[in-house]
């Protein structure tokens, strides 16, 4: 029987939780949250979970068979370093971290203690997504257009999910975008060739060989959109509800889930790593083989901070005015993830929060140069 260790206390982490829940071999979860702790030993109590016990840090944590760490990204590496120092095994959700070089010292922490990391993609065990790639085998694939929209707020797994908006959305969404190419197009990854924000939707352009990839993304869509189109509708998966349908070549059929589920399948997959560490490298989520999941997302960030701080400067320009929905929104997408970088979460999720805390931000962004996005 095994003590996991679960590191962060928002919403992911009770979903998290509700899995582990169900996994025979774990005995107690050691649930570590500090500023989320009078909340999560709330939650635990109403819904008695007794193996479950809440700690307030790292620090408290006197042993654990393995870990799953899902605190603020900002928070990765910090907590998966400080993990590997004691030489437990974590699962690390999405993104890994980020940074490439932090990424790289994981990995060389890892190998250096001959402890395992592995990274939270699930959707690449996704029936469907597994499914949809199989069928694309058959196809040369010329084109892949990408939809990954999301509304601002909405229901997910029986809680309202709102938008990480102290993370951009390079490091948010495009971990998984990569996951989901890996099984179309193995073997290499795609390179960023543009990236062209808009607040409402932001489209980045990728090639692969001979591939040209177009992703669109947004937090702010009036519905949640997930699809995934080869070749201009030769073959086409729609997600937005899951499991979703599939179209190739002309004939639709709806996709139908296969147990086990997908974040499930990553944490069942992780725990048996953890019996066969030899064989850890070869497992295709170990932070060996989830790198490039890194490097994907900094390059497109790179030049997604780029534009949205032209966007901004133009804005300046003009003269800020908070009462502008564009400009408002511009705001938030910049300034949220610096002001996370330095340690400052600011509220930006409820409108009636976001001037205030906007305003605030800009007269503090302004006095500080050194600031990166």
């Amino acid at each position: 029987m095994r003590t996991i260790a679960l590191v962060g206390g928002g919403r992911w982490s009770r979903v998290l939780l509700s899995v582990l829940s169900e996994v025979p071999d774990v005995a107690q979860v050691l649930w570590i949250t500090h500023y989320g702790y009078e909340a999560a030993v709330d939650w635990v109590a109403q819904h008695g979970m007794q193996s479950v016990r809440v700690l307030r840090s790292l620090d408290s944590l006197e042993e654990a068979d393995a870990a799953l760490v899902a605190n603020s990204p900002h928070s990765h590496f910090p907590s998966v370093n400080a993990l590997l120092d004691r030489g437990i095994p974590c699962l690390c959700e999405k993104p890994l971290v980020m940074e490439t070089n932090e990424a790289r010292q994981l990995l060389q922490r890892s190998i250096e203690t001959e402890t395992l990391v592995g990274v939270d993609l699930e959707l690449s065990r996704a029936s469907y997504a597994l499914d949809f790639a199989a069928l694309a085998t058959s196809l040369p694939i010329h084109t892949i257009d990408m939809i990954w929209h999301d509304p601002w707020l909405e229901d997910r797994y029986g809680e309202r999910k709102s938008p990480s908006v102290h993370t951009t959305f390079a490091h948010d969404i495009l971990p998984h975008v990569w996951s989901l190419l890996r099984l179309l197009l193995p073997h290499e990854s795609a390179r960023v060739c543009d990236v062209d924000y808009r607040p409402d939707a932001t489209r980045m352009f990728y090639r692969h060989r001979d591939a040209e990839i177009n992703v669109s993304v947004s937090r702010r869509s009036v519905n949640r959109k997930r699809r995934i189109v080869i070749n201009q509708g030769e073959a086409e998966l729609d997600y937005s509800p899951e499991p979703g349908r599939t179209t190739y070549r002309g004939r639709t059929t709806d996709n139908r889930w296969r147990d086990p589920r997908p974040l499930a399948a990553v944490i069942h997959e992780f725990l048996a790593e953890l019996d066969s560490p030899s064989d850890a490298t070869d497992w295709d989520l170990a932070i060996q083989n989830c790198i490039e999941s890194v490097d994907f997302a900094v390059s497109a960030n790179r030049r997604l901070v780029e534009d949205q701080q032209a966007c901004w400067d133009a804005i300046r320009i003009q003269g800020f005015d908070p009462k502008d929905p564009h400009q408002l929104a511009v705001a938030v997408d910049l300034l949220g993830p610096r002001a996370a970088a330095i340690g400052h979460y600011l509220p930006l999720v409820d409108p009636r929060d976001q001037r205030e805390s906007v305003c605030q931000w800009v007269s503090l962004l302004d006095q500080s140069s050194d600031i990166e996005g």
